[in-house]
């Protein structure tokens, strides 16, 4: 349900033309930290509780792998070339 809202949708729009999330909202092409990025980013716009879990769930990675590559992506300066981007939607 979280993400057949109209906000949610608008931003599955972005992120695919952008060519980071496919139809079924699963990452393309990105790193385990900008996935953990992403997912950060995502609950923040759509007031996701559970992030972690949640996608780790819908992109069937474990949810401590999700949050640990986003900790460990915080010190890649690609990693915040990517949110910059994902901001900048």
């Amino acid at each position: 349900e979280i993400l057949c809202t109209p906000q949610a949708e608008a931003l599955h729009a972005k992120l695919r033309h952008a060519g980071w999330l496919d139809e079924q909202w699963n990452p393309v092409g990105l790193s385990n930290a900008e996935k953990g990025t992403l997912a950060d980013f995502l609950s923040e716009k759509l007031d996701i509780q559970f992030h972690w879990k949640f996608f780790g769930s819908l992109w069937h990675i474990k949810s401590e792998t999700l949050r640990n590559s986003n900790k460990r992506g915080l010190d890649q300066e690609k990693t915040w070339k990517f949110r910059s981007k994902l901001n900048d939607l």
